[in-house]
């Protein structure tokens, strides 16, 4: 979807229902699995959109707009809680079918253990991660929303992957 500008709720309603699940899912994916508080941050994210779409600068892709949009919330959200206390929450709170209700009971216990084995990640190693492999995005798209260089970003994301692997492999 390419989008120019939004001008008006019809605009606004198409870029809702085009980015909606996937900023959610971002957002439950970095704030520990919590999905009352990622529906709220979702919906803050695009009350932001609405009151910031003049800023919007269409040389850029809305898509990496809207992520950035994001990861900013997260930001301001972490710094204003005790985050590794709360973002290490039990494993039991973890919601998994809000993350993919077609998965059977054995993809389920994979994606619990991984997403456990996540926690172990820095904050910046799991955001790369969860960019990249769970929302797709290109790197290109990831080094412009974390503000770095392709390059730069794309050691970032291998260095990431390497080191969940390893800690993947800890317990094998």
């Amino acid at each position: 979807m390419k989008i120019k500008k939004i001008e008006n709720a019809t605009d606004f309603k198409s870029v809702f229902y085009s980015f909606n699940k996937k900023i959610y899912k971002y957002i439950f994916l970095r704030i520990g699995y919590r999905k009352a508080l990622a529906e709220d941050m979702t919906q803050e994210v695009f009350m932001k959109v609405w009151e910031k779409r003049e800023l919007y600068n269409t040389k850029k892709s809305f898509k990496t707009w809207i992520y950035t949009i994001a990861r900013n919330l997260l930001i301001d959200f972490y710094r204003k809680q005790d985050t590794r206390k709360k973002y290490r929450k039990a494993i039991d709170e973890i919601e998994l079918n809000s993350i993919g209700q077609d998965a059977d009971f054995d993809c389920e216990i994979i994606i619990d253990y991984v997403l456990e084995k996540m926690n172990e990640l820095s904050e910046a190693e799991k955001e790369l991660i969860i960019l990249r492999y769970i929302e797709q995005l290109e790197i290109e798209e990831i080094a412009e929303i974390i503000n770095h260089k392709y390059d730069t970003t794309k050691v970032y994301i291998n260095r990431a992957l390497h080191k969940l692997q390893e800690i993947l492999k800890q317990d094998a």
